[in-house]
């Protein structure tokens, strides 16, 4: 793992207990996903980071060049080409109990987990209903705080349910995403995905499916997804950084399109796929100029 400017062993890895991220929940973070040994969008994640850290007053803001260094770093320690990264950034110590942060610097912590190579066809998952609401109008619902205590829970009572995934829905009753992914609906061939506005954090898969998607001529709409868009749904899927496209076949027991694998999503699902290898394909050196190797010749 990353602590603070070095890496140590996982075991023996820690950070203060007045810290205000185990204190307060007080931080942000960015879940990646690397392929063939490189971080997909890892710029993108990085901006990210460091907007939520800006929007949370957590200063100084860790400098980009700082982040990317140490997500690399951890890649190479531990010696993966398909993983899953974590990089969290905390308000730092909290020295006077109750005052908040003092002026020292953030607390940041990058850790990294193998995990299988991405493929085109994930098994389909099931969903059950959050009986706990989120409010929209929360600025914090669209920032990755470590504070998802709420979302936690959805996923928790989901799966002691049986069931793969929660789906939120905020006080008007119409569906956000999912405790950890977004969420997608085709009906009448229309794609459709809840805007930031109802209450979700705008995931970077989301963001690459909506390019993906009008790249394919697809009608792309951000709009809410009321109950019965899903029980009329052609197809419905679920996108996540570190799991592509995951096909949603039922929801609350009750089948989504008889239950299958719609073609939309496997088509998008291989080409989130070949998206992310394209990106992290190894980069070939550019081969010297022809006088230039006389010149080293001579």
């Amino acid at each position: 793992m990353y602590v603070n400017g070095r890496i140590c062993d996982a075991g023996t890895a820690g950070i203060s207990p007045f810290d205000t991220g185990f204190l307060l929940g007080y931080g942000v973070f960015e879940t990646m996903r690397a392929c063939a040994g490189r971080v997909f969008r890892l710029g993108r994640h990085l901006e990210r980071l460091r907007a939520g850290c800006r929007l949370l007053g957590i200063e100084p803001v860790p400098e980009f060049a700082e982040l990317r260094s140490a997500v690399e770093a951890t890649l190479r320690a531990n010696g993966l080409r398909e993983a899953r990264l974590r990089c969290t950034v905390t308000a730092g110590v909290e020295t006077v109990p109750g005052a908040g942060p003092s002026a020292v610097h953030p607390t940041v912590v990058v850790a990294a987990w193998p995990v299988p190579k991405l493929v085109s066809a994930h098994s389909p998952w099931t969903a059950g209903t959050s009986a706990r609401p989120v409010f929209s109008r929360d600025p914090l619902l669209s920032v990755k705080t470590t504070s998802r205590v709420g979302h936690v829970l959805a996923r928790r009572q989901a799966r002691a349910a049986g069931y793969d995934e929660a789906l939120l829905v905020n006080e008007s009753g119409t569906y956000t995403e999912g405790s950890v992914t977004n969420l997608f609906v085709l009906r009448a061939g229309v794609l459709l995905t809840p805007p930031v506005t109802d209450g979700l954090l705008p995931g970077l898969a989301r963001e690459l499916v909506l390019e993906l998607a009008a790249g394919r001529g697809l009608k792309v709409q951000e709009r809410s997804i009321a109950v019965r868009d899903l029980s009329c749904a052609e197809e419905a899927f679920l996108t996540n950084a570190v799991l592509g496209v995951v096909p949603l076949v039922a929801v609350d027991g009750r089948p989504v399109a008889g239950g299958l694998p719609g073609p939309v999503t496997v088509s998008l699902g291989r080409a989130f796929a070949a998206a992310v290898a394209a990106e992290c394909a190894p980069v070939p050196p550019t081969p010297p100029e022809p006088d230039m190797v006389d010149n080293i010749r001579g």
